[in-house]
């Protein structure tokens, strides 16, 4: 038998030491991901122990809304100690910048407690407000409750949001974000459940979600659920996870300012009524109370962390008579209504703009589909 030849030999070793590269480069490399398998349902077996802490905010949250909705009550008088007690849990968790606004609602809440409100009176010749129509309103004609409401839906829950995100998210802060939007594991979409109804910034994204599975409640219901998975996943999955979180922030502000605007339309409705009474008058100036809470609070969060910019939350503020920096003079709305209500209709045209919303989704905005579909 012949011996193999030399080049040969050097033939089979450079073949094998090349084989052995390869096969060290391939196990080094990155294996790319499975597609993140995302279920049907979020799992609520750690939501509870989650959520303790949100829970005890939200019941602080809603102990002070109380107190300050007692103020509808002419018979009711509040002190400011009492507001102030009430206030201070929450204080911490608000940002500084909305604590002018706190003081200057807080004060308006005391001086118009147990008194009459004129809303054809002129502001600059009043020390107070008052109850009307069985709503609760300043000497501007603020509804105070809701503007401190809704107000607080972005300067302390959407803000407690924030802070959560700001480092890295783990599957306990996605159960937190829920109960701060005010939601459940169980999404039920509707604020008329028997248990676990939804609140807050949730109620009134199911009120505008048709329940068609397309509407900001069902979106924001699989983001949760996919962010969830996502971080039960690991690291490998980390850009769903941020994509999902993404989608929850813009589809809560988008839901929100809807509402904004059909409580716009609510208003101009309302005071475009001929021979208009004091119970349509009242309920105008409430309806306006809950669109102007939710844009003003809104204008106190970092310009980073949504998506309408200061220049354009200063100029919807301006068109509808709540300017950041002055005195607002809302009154002209129903003392004024031909000169005035139509910069209330420019003021949706911009959050439509600003916000992508098409001719049908203004329509849509018009109705509560809990009620008009009767979800329970």
């Amino acid at each position: 038998m012949k011996s193999p030849s030399i080049l040969r030999i050097l033939y089979t070793v450079q073949a094998a030491t090349f084989s052995i590269l390869l096969s060290g480069c391939t196990g080094d490399s990155p294996a790319t991901p499975a597609p993140l398998k995302v279920p049907e349902s979020y799992d609520a077996s750690t939501y509870s122990a989650s959520t303790s802490d949100i829970y005890q905010l939200r019941d602080d949250y809603e102990a002070l809304i109380l107190k300050i909705k007692s103020g509808r009550d002419k018979s009711t008088i509040i002190t400011y100690e009492e507001l102030a007690n009430l206030y201070a849990p929450l204080q911490p968790f608000t940002m500084p910048e909305f604590d002018p606004m706190v003081e200057s609602l807080l004060q308006s809440a005391v001086s118009s407690s147990g008194k009459d409100f004129d809303p054809m009176s002129n502001p600059q010749n009043s020390s107070n407000g008052g109850v009307y129509g069985g709503y609760f309103f300043d000497k501007y004609g603020r509804c105070i409750d809701e503007n401190f409401e809704k107000g607080m839906y972005a300067a302390l829950l959407y803000n407690q949001a924030n802070i959560l995100i700001s480092d890295g998210v783990s599957v306990t802060d996605i159960d937190k974000l829920i109960a701060l939007f005010g939601a459940s594991p169980l999404f039920p979409n509707t604020g008329n459940a028997a248990e676990n109804a939804d609140v807050f910034s949730a109620e009134y994204a199911a009120q505008r979600d048709k329940n068609d599975g397309k509407g900001f409640y069902s979106q924001i219901k699989k983001a949760f659920i996919t962010a969830q998975a996502a971080a039960k996943a690991g690291d490998n999955y980390r850009d769903d996870l941020n994509a999902s979180i993404a989608t929850v922030k813009s589809v809560w502000e988008r839901a929100l300012m809807a509402t904004a605007i059909s409580y716009l339309y609510s208003t101009v409705s309302q005071l475009s009524a001929t021979n208009l009474d004091a119970p349509a008058r009242a309920s105008a100036i409430h309806s306006f109370g809950e669109a102007s809470g939710i844009v003003f609070g809104w204008r106190f969060l970092n310009s980073k962390q949504r998506i309408a910019t200061d220049y354009q939350l200063a100029e919807i503020l301006s068109l509808i008579k709540m300017p950041a920096d002055q005195e607002p003079t809302i009154h002209l709305l129903w003392q004024q209504s031909f000169a005035e209500l139509p910069k209330l209709e420019t003021a949706i045209g911009r959050l439509q703009a600003i916000y992508g919303f098409s001719a049908s989704d203004l329509e849509d905005f018009k109705t509560n589909w809990v009620n008009a579909q009767g979800r329970n």
